[in-house]
């Protein structure tokens, strides 16, 4: 029996040092202290904000003020931005003006705050997790972001999000609202809305963007998402694709935009 709760004693603690934070000493060059049990860490061999976090981030620019975030000398020096245990918020201007292309928001994200990424001019690619429940102000504004996916957790999206952008194609649910007439303030001439649920309901959360709301559907096929409008042509896709040797024939349909015979194909 003794022998027993040893070994589970030993199996408990083995877990808490698995998953305990590699939190970085804040005494250090290019270590930041963001909160309890949350440091930020600059790796510049990588280019690469490092974030290790157990909760909440401290707000930092509640004044406005960009450069009161701790690390926001080597902001323009960011190329990369890595995640480690969970966060709830991403707070004011935590990644403006950063050079990252790219970014993977983690699963435990519920707010993406004002000007999150606001000025980060090479930001091409978003994937925003099922738990976001709001979009804050200028958190994407002047990025460089074609298309973005907003899944059905989202209820509201703020001022200007999405503003001075080269968006395309933006997805949503008939459960979220922009909260102001110019969350695409400055986008694509030839931008569209595709809305997944009610279409009446989609128009009228949007207010003055309601004549680009179109009908669409979704299926998702092996991880990625693919859009069709009512004619079923493919509108836009997102998602990582999961890593398989074959493409599957419904994949390989949904990649051509239509349905037909097809070859398997081999990466």
């Amino acid at each position: 029996m003794k022998k027993h709760i040893f070994a589970l004693c030993i199996a408990v603690l083995i877990t808490k040092m698995t998953f305990a934070l590699n939190l970085c000493d804040t005494n250090q060059e290019n270590c930041f202290s963001c909160g309890d049990e949350c440091t930020v860490e600059f790796i510049p061999s990588t280019k690469t904000l490092h974030i290790s976090s157990n909760g909440v981030m401290n707000s930092y620019a509640t004044d406005g003020q960009a450069k009161n975030v701790p690390w926001y000398e080597v902001r323009e020096s960011v190329k990369n931005i890595t995640f480690e245990g969970s966060i709830n918020k991403f707070d004011t201007y935590t990644f403006c003006e950063t050079n990252i292309q790219s970014v993977t928001i983690p699963d435990s994200v519920t707010v993406i705050g004002f000007g999150a990424f606001y000025k980060a001019y090479e930001l091409k690619e978003v994937n925003i997790p099922d738990l976001v429940q709001k979009i804050g102000s200028y958190a994407f504004a002047d990025t460089s972001l074609k298309s973005i996916a907003i899944p059905d957790s989202v209820q509201s999206i703020g001022r200007g999000a999405f503003a001075n952008t080269p968006l395309e194609s933006i997805v949503i649910s008939d459960q979220t609202k922009f909260i102001d007439k110019e969350v695409l303030l400055n986008t694509s001439e030839n931008l569209k809305i595709y809305c997944t649920g009610n279409l009446k309901t989609c128009q009228k959360n949007v207010g003055d963007y309601a004549n680009k709301v179109i009908k669409a559907t979704t299926k998702k096929i092996n991880g990625v998402s693919y859009v069709y409008d009512s004619n079923d042509n493919l509108c836009t896709k997102f998602g990582h694709r999961i890593n398989k040797r074959i493409y599957t024939i419904d994949e390989a349909n949904a990649v051509a935009g239509k349905v037909n015979s097809v070859k398997i194909r081999y990466r």
